[in-house]
């Protein structure tokens, strides 16, 4: 199955110990040992693992390159710094959805944003996550809808962590895993050990480093520093203590016009440094298993768009999709119940030419008439189903 390469900006930059008030609008992600609250514009606002005090600051999603808009400019995302101006480039344009579920996830949201800076930079994110999970899932599509190629850009998550004790944090590397993670000094507050990894990226394009926070000088200049510390390959662990933020990236991309760049996060928790990387690998499998939920038919190119009824219908609690698409297009799937509400979204990516099938769990949802929604390019199309129990 084809997975095209993109994604931009979001970041929010803030410096501890100033506190934030959001006026976006927010879901909390609640696995059981992981709450992790996120914002309709892809800001990060709060992770807390095992009831300890909320162990992130900020993060958010941030993009770009030294040339994007025909100078030296840096990342592009959401800057807020206490000792200089806001620089908020990212805006929502559809709410905050969720929650809604699918095999693998109980709990989804996603939002899509965008940037004066760059018209046509169109992003797309879902958060996902399971119950008893230790670990939540950012899927991120961002497709290039503007009036030029993108060439050279970098793309990945900033993340400000302050674990317990923030001015005795420390970092860390994990290059097999893709992952850079924080933790307090001697654990006086906070034991646990957090961590961010880009789940399926190719291992030679993953870049960034754990450092202290940027001195402002001007815009400018901030955007070109960030840049630099997300686009770093000085992977060496720190070892004094002091307040650190995660740059995490990957690149370089070129992104055609028209084109889309999927990029995968897990956000992971763990109680040492062991325990991380295990989670952080149940992480991955977990993931590489979720994406499979789609099977592509081994039936040859089809001719035309198509979507089936499904089968069987009407089905307790599992149903089969099945649909043809006669070339590579972003495809999404979506279902809603008969208040026009989105229950699901099975399929959200963009896929190769072929025939595609995928076996729809509806046990947490009501008896009832739904409605399934696909929508490839310029195609779309909608079926009944019914939920007989």
């Amino acid at each position: 199955m084809f997975k095209s390469f993109k994604v931009f900006f979001v970041v929010l930059l803030f410096a501890a110990p100033f506190g934030i008030a959001h006026a976006q609008s927010s879901l909390t992600h609640d696995t059981g040992p992981v709450q992790m609250t996120v914002y309709d514009d892809g800001a990060i606002g709060q992770f807390v693992f095992n009831g300890n005090a909320n162990a992130m600051f900020t993060a958010g999603i941030i993009g770009g390159n030294l040339s994007l808009l025909g100078g030296a400019f840096g990342m592009i995302g959401s800057f807020i710094d206490a000792n200089g101006p806001i620089i908020w480039d990212m805006y929502n344009v559809t709410p905050l959805s969720g929650f809604s579920s699918d095999p693998f996830f109980n709990q989804i949201s996603s939002a899509d944003v965008a940037t004066n800076l760059v018209p046509g930079a169109d992003t797309h994110l879902e958060y996902k996550s399971n119950t008893g999970q230790n670990f939540v899932f950012l899927h991120e599509v961002i497709t290039n809808n503007s009036t030029f190629d993108w060439q050279n850009l970098f793309f990945g998550i900033f993340a400000d962590w302050d674990v317990g004790n923030y001015a005795l944090n420390q970092g860390g590397y994990d290059t097999q895993r893709n992952m850079l993670y924080q933790f307090e000094n001697g654990g006086a507050m906070d034991s646990s050990y957090y961590g961010i990894l880009l789940v399926d990226a190719p291992p030679d394009t993953v870049k960034g480093t754990v450092d202290k926070d940027i001195a402002i000088i001007n815009e400018q200049q901030l955007r070109q520093d960030i840049f630099n510390l997300m686009t770093s390959t000085a992977f060496a662990p720190i070892a004094s203590d002091g307040d650190y933020r995660t740059y995490l990236s990957t690149g370089p991309y070129a992104v055609p016009l028209g084109d889309s760049v999927i990029l995968d996060y897990a956000f992971v928790a763990g109680t040492s440094l062991i325990d991380l990387q295990s989670n952080a690998d149940d992480a991955i499998l977990y993931w590489q298993n979720a994406t499979v939920g789609i099977v592509q038919d081994g039936n040859g190119i089809p001719k035309d768009f198509t979507l089936d009824q499904n089968y069987p219908n009407p089905f307790n609690p599992t149903t089969t999709i099945e649909f043809s698409i006669p070339k590579s297009e972003f495809v999404t799937l979506k279902i809603y119940n008969t208040l026009g509400q989105e229950v699901a979204t099975p399929v959200s990516e963009r896929l190769t030419a072929g025939q595609y099938k995928y076996e729809w769990d509806a046990s947490s949802l009501a008896s009832g008439v739904y409605l399934y929604r696909i929508q490839a390019g310029g195609y779309v199309e909608a079926k009944k189903m019914i939920l007989l129990r």
